[in-house]
């Protein structure tokens, strides 16, 4: 077992000092994962001021030097060793480079501390319901003992993977679902070319027949044929992999944790190669029943060329493009689905505006701003300073930062509520925020007055609620002047603001409370800057003015909040386009599957279509006939793929906005799409086969 604690700390380098998210971890936390350094050590029981760095930090500040080791970081005024550096591949938790042994400080020696995290690995044997029923009696006991600590706590057992990839498996079902229907797709395609190319090579076979060549050792020779195409696909499609690798973090962005360091390894060799065999057996086998079937002595004759469509594998064909259809159009519409909920959730009124505003979160060191005041001061000093550059409107402090990853949740208790019932009290998003911060963010003020200066040191303390709020405690009722009770305090209301969502765009976070961030001003928090200029070119001057007052202070992570904004939809952008990609490879191997049945079935009708306009059909006439022929499949595959849509896009409704799994207008477009590049695919070869000269083609064999 091994307790873990993470925060951001600031590391002082030779250039400048870097915000690195660190570990504080018990000294057995990689014994208990099972991972050792590849260099230097593990903690010991005993560990002084020592740490562990990731293999990344180690790239990055020291160039992978192996004479790192011995090497002094100095974090908090004091000079941590470094004795070990990790794996590539360890990243626990997520996003750590550097580990340091946990304290047991006054805070921590506290019952009432409750914010650690544990990880243990189970004894072999045991189960991880037979461990949460210990845990759980583990809880009550010490419920009893310590009620006033222990009292409405409980322990929770999840498996690693699921915390780590559980929120994942919907996009991971999606991705397995999207590339199942491209290698069914492809395959049917397959499939579809080589039965022709084996009933164009009737004559051929049937020679070699007549020749003594069994049934088996034909079929045996198409198997064969079939298998070896499949493995030079796999092996194009491989090489294709190895070289889009790098691409794949940049699709789909924090979708699945570590995919950055996804690769093409000797399991993915391994099953890529066993699916390429079973599907050349599989798809092979089509051509291998038609050879089994073949008539030797009619082949020799000739006269399978002039059969009708209906034989010789025609029926098979015509299938395999019907179920290629409905396979692409179900692509096609899961595709759609994602794409209007991602325009849906791009014209979503975030509530403020988000033009020409610049972020900059800031995290003070606790040992030199472990004061009020000394916090106080430097935010004031620093918002003086950035509001004297040339370009800028308007600036504030705010905690947390708007889409930047926190939030800050409170119970409070409204004026006039009452309980009813079991009914808790209720819960609203809290930020702190200085004077003119919803000037600077673009937040209308409704009712009432902002925060002053003087309002974080007043006896009476003051609270702004949005409109929100206002409108679920106190309707049709002026909310100026009622009070809140909130973290033992009754903050009267002096001001109403427009409802916004600050840390997603999907999902509406509730009612919200704003209250002074002076007074007493967290560690963390968030410059805010309005701009007349560009906001990207008053970066480096912010960064001046945050280093000229404290040339120790990391400053990172600085985005406009358009880009905070953009990164808040990167999962449902990524997913959009991800099967986006294979909804337009699905229709357009579905348009050449119907392109190269319809093609093949004009050149085998070639002596009919002659012989049709021999005798008086005219040319739009054949047009007509060979598109009918094509478009009929079109079709019967559109009304499948739309039946198994209906079945399969519920399962996307947990990754859709505003919009339902079965929503009309989708099902529609996307139809009218593919029945559009099926009547494409038609016309090509029925435009070809009205061309044809009738003395030609009634020589034609």
């Amino acid at each position: 077992m091994a307790a873990y604690e993470t925060r951001n700390v600031t590391v002082l380098g030779e250039k400048r000092p870097a915000l690195v998210h660190a570990a504080y971890v018990y000294w057995d936390f990689f014994h208990t994962f099972g991972v050792s350094p590849i260099l230097g050590r593990e903690f010991q029981h005993d560990s002084g001021e020592v740490a562990i760095i990731s293999h990344r930090m180690w790239e990055q500040r020291f160039g992978r030097d192996p004479h790192a080791l011995g090497k002094t970081l100095s974090i908090k005024g004091k000079g941590f060793v470094i004795v070990g550096i990790m794996p590539k591949w360890f990243d626990y938790p997520v996003g750590t480079k550097l580990w340091m042994p946990l304290r047991i400080r006054k805070t921590l020696a506290s019952r009432n501390t409750h914010h650690l995290d544990v990880t243990a690995r189970l004894r072999p044997g045991v189960t991880l319901q037979h461990a949460q029923t210990e845990m759980s009696t583990i809880s009550q006991r010490l419920a009893l003992v310590y009620p006033s600590s222990d009292r409405g706590h409980t322990a929770e057992l999840s498996p690693l993977r699921e915390h780590l990839v559980g929120r994942a498996v919907p996009k991971l079902i999606l991705l397995w679902g999207a590339v199942g229907l491209i290698l069914l797709i492809a395959c049917v395609n397959v499939g579809n070319l080589l039965l022709a190319r084996t009933t164009s090579r009737s004559q051929e076979i049937a020679v070699r027949a007549a020749l003594g060549a069994g049934a088996w050792r034909l079929a045996r020779q198409s198997l064969t044929e079939a298998v070896l195409l499949s493995l030079i696909g796999a092996a194009v499609g491989l090489a294709v992999a190895f070289g889009s690798m790098p691409l794949l973090s940049n699709l789909m962005p924090n979708a699945v944790q570590g995919i950055e360091r996804a690769t093409v390894d000797g399991h993915a060799l391994e099953y890529s190669l066993l699916l390429a065999v079973i599907s050349g057996l599989f798809f092979g086998m089509a051509p291998v029943l038609g050879v089994l079937k073949m008539n030797s002595n009619v082949q020799l004759k000739g006269v399978a060329r002039s059969l009708a469509p209906g034989t010789d594998g025609g029926l098979l064909q015509r299938c395999l493009v019907v179920s290629e259809t409905g396979l692409a159009l179900m692509l096609l519409m899961g595709a759609g689905l994602l794409i209007a909920s991602f325009w849906r959730l791009q014209d979503v009124n975030p509530g403020f505006n988000p033009r020409a505003v610049l972020t900059m979160p800031l995290s003070l060191p606790g040992q030199r701003y472990a004061h009020a005041g000394q916090r106080n001061a430097f935010f004031r000093s620093l918002l003086d300073r950035i509001d004297e550059l040339p370009g800028v409107k308007s600036t504030a402090v705010v905690y947390p930062l708007p889409f930047g990853g926190g939030w800050l949740k409170t119970e409070f208790v409204p004026e006039g509520w009452t309980r009813t019932g079991s009914r808790n009290k209720p819960i609203a998003s809290l930020a702190a925020v200085s004077p003119g911060y919803f000037t600077t963010r673009g937040i209308p003020l409704l009712e009432g007055r902002c925060f002053r200066q003087s309002d974080g040191h007043e006896a009476s303390p003051a609270v702004i609620v949005d409109e929100q709020l206002a409108h679920m405690f106190w309707p049709h009722q002026c909310p100026i002047g009622k009070f809140i009770e909130h973290w033992k305090v009754k903050p009267t209301v002096i001001g109403v603001v427009g409802h916004v969502r600050s840390r997603s765009l999907a999902g509406d976070p509730g009612p919200e409370l704003y209250v002074p961030i002076f007074g007493d001003p967290p560690l963390f928090g968030a410059v805010v800057v309005r701009t007349s200029v560009s906001p990207a070119s008053l970066v480096p001057l912010v960064r001046k003015e945050v280093w000229t007052l404290d040339n120790e202070l990391p400053v990172s992570n600085i985005a406009t909040m358009r880009e905070r904004l953009a990164a808040s939809v990167n999962s449902q952008r990524s997913d959009a386009f991800m099967l986006s990609v294979f909804g337009i490879v699905g229709l357009l191997l579905a348009a050449v599957g119907i392109y190269g049945v319809v093609s093949y079935s004009v050149k085998r009708r070639t002596h009919e279509i002659g012989i049709r306009m021999a005798l008086g059909a005219e040319r739009h006439d054949v047009m007509k006939m060979i598109i009918r022929q094509g478009f009929k499949l079109a079709l019967i595959g559109v009304g499948i793929g739309i039946a198994g849509a209906f079945a399969l896009t519920r399962f996307l409704s947990s990754l859709l906005y505003g919009v339902k799994p079965t929503d009309p207008l989708t099902f529609i477009t996307v139809s009218l799409i593919l029945l559009a590049a099926a009547l494409l695919a038609c016309y090509i070869p029925a435009r070809r086969a009205a061309k044809v000269d009738p003395m030609v083609a009634l020589r034609y064999e």
